[in-house]
């Protein structure tokens, strides 16, 4: 994380109220193509945010992530209430509330007992279920061939991964027509 991604952040949270007073801006984990910031909100008493920054000028998928997450919470499905989607400095911004709890998979499933995880499971079907069933496409999925965007990814970065390469060979030649 850099200066610049931090006065993003910044930046973001005044856009998502000015009348607030924020505190406590700290980062959180980054990945390849985020950098991810919690803030508190002190007027109000019980307010956090998630302040999601994309670490290049390419990234278009916080739009689309935004688009579903508003469809998501439309139909019912549990996600973290959507507070803005921004562009600042060229740089895409999403921002949500803050859900407590463990992103770690592995954690998530070795800390659980055998009827959690079954409970889980139906859960995430059921708001899989939710989503196929009630949500709208976003319209940004219709002009972007994710397939295609993701092979031109992996071949740019240099890197060799026979298995991704396997698997986009494959999901090349089982494509469903649309």
């Amino acid at each position: 994380m850099d200066d610049q991604e931090r006065l993003i952040a910044q930046r973001a949270v005044q856009m998502c109220d000015a009348n607030v007073d924020w505190r406590n801006l700290r980062a959180l984990t980054g990945g390849a193509s985020r950098v991810s910031f919690t803030v508190d909100a002190i007027s109000d008493g019980s307010r956090a945010l998630v302040i999601q920054v994309a670490r290049d000028q390419s990234e278009a998928d916080m739009a689309i992530e935004a688009d579903v997450l508003r469809n998501a919470d439309a139909a019912g499905v549990p996600v973290p209430a959507l507070v803005g989607q921004f562009v600042i400095n060229d740089r895409q911004v999403l921002v949500s509330r803050h859900v407590a709890g463990n992103t770690v998979p592995r954690r998530i499933m070795r800390e659980l007992d055998a009827e959690s995880r079954e409970a889980l499971i139906r859960d995430v079907g059921s708001a899989a279920a939710a989503l196929h069933t009630r949500c709208v496409r976003p319209q940004q999925l219709d002009e972007v061939d994710l397939l295609t965007t993701y092979i031109e990814r992996l071949h740019a970065s240099g890197w060799s991964r026979p298995v991704l390469e396997a698997a986009a060979r494959m999901l090349e030649r089982t494509r469903p027509r649309a």
